[in-house]
């Protein structure tokens, strides 16, 4: 439920307007989507300093760490990694020492979608004033995505074996609904569930929802070969789509800071194979751009939908 609360619209003056960036022009929603996630990249950043934990931007936000010092133009989100051992030391602070006001997913559970850990600034949308000030007058649940990567066993048929596990696991956990049991779901998932309880020997109690269970079981999968020290490494639940997404871990070891927006933050010494094996070697080249559709997204729609179907007219500060 949205509460309408005076006092919006007179935080328009301070963040309305465009900016342009490298022949993109940016809205102002997107402007204060940002600002939201350099607060929280700031705050996990003071966690991982504190007690020496390394963590590194990637995907999108790697790229445009170094293309860019900055966002790329068009994205509106913000992805960070850890190895496995970072993660779980970050695990253990964060919950304490983050703000108590930010909605931490870095737990296993049903919730974990493609097994993305992040931490977001909130539950839901919030149009009271003393959040949107807090919030650069943005309503909306905002977060930073945390992918973990794993050690994955040198041996072709042994990592072979563990993807296979993992991949029915995974299957499992993606397609069955919060509620499910495994007399509610179909032919086919009660299939991969047999598959995985007979590749790792343990078996799921049928008459209880099965999602949170898969979910854990999967990332326990993921993590199996914590101690060991390959030489390779991955987010394991992209590495069944092919080998770009499999790193030698020399290429993450070791850290440098570099400029983004207004801070310094930490890349991998071998971002230059990691951008050339996912976006080519001309990465350094911008591309034309199709816009994907985010939770950010979605939670703006429903926000307009909101007042529109009250007939209300949408306040100026969540138009653009």
């Amino acid at each position: 439920m949205y509460k309408v609360e005076d006092g919006i619209e007179k935080l328009c003056d301070k963040y309305e307007g465009f900016i342009r960036r490298d022949g993109y022009y940016i809205r102002p929603m997107i402007q204060r989507i940002r600002a939201v996630q350099m607060d929280i990249l700031k705050q996990i950043d003071r966690v991982c300093q504190t007690h020496e934990i390394q963590w590194f931007v990637d995907w999108g936000t790697l790229l445009g760490a170094v293309r860019e010092h900055g966002y790329i133009p068009w994205d509106d989100d913000l992805d960070i990694s850890m190895c496995r051992v970072d993660f779980e030391r970050f695990k253990h602070y964060a919950l304490e020492e983050l703000p108590k006001e930010y909605n931490s997913h870095i737990e296993r559970g049903a919730h974990l979608r493609d097994l993305v850990f992040c931490i977001n600034n909130g539950r839901g949308v919030n149009t009271s004033t003393d959040y949107l000030i807090k919030n650069h007058g943005c309503p909306y649940t905002v977060g930073v995505d945390i992918f973990v990567y794993d050690n994955v066993p040198d041996d072709l048929a042994e990592r072979d074996n563990w993807l296979t596990m993992f991949s029915y696991t995974f299957a499992a956990a993606q397609e069955l609904g919060p509620n499910e049991t495994y007399d509610d779901c179909s032919k086919e998932i009660r299939e991969w569930i047999n598959i995985s309880e007979k590749m790792t020997g343990i078996k799921t109690e049928k008459n209880k929802p099965l999602k949170g269970k898969m979910v854990t079981l999967s990332d326990q999968i993921a993590a199996m070969y914590y101690d060991e020290k390959p030489e390779y490494i991955a987010i394991v639940g992209y590495l069944p789509l092919g080998e770009k997404y499999l790193f030698r871990k020399t290429w993450i070891e070791k850290t440098i800071r570099v400029p983004f927006e207004d801070m310094m933050v930490p890349i991998p010494k071998g971002y230059k194979e990691i951008l050339e094996r996912w976006y080519g070697e001309d990465y350094m080249i911008p591309k034309e751009y199709h816009e994907h559709d985010s939770d950010v997204l979605r939670q703006e729609r429903a926000l307009q939908d909101w007042y529109k179907e009250r007939g209300m007219a949408v306040p100026l500060l969540f138009k653009n």
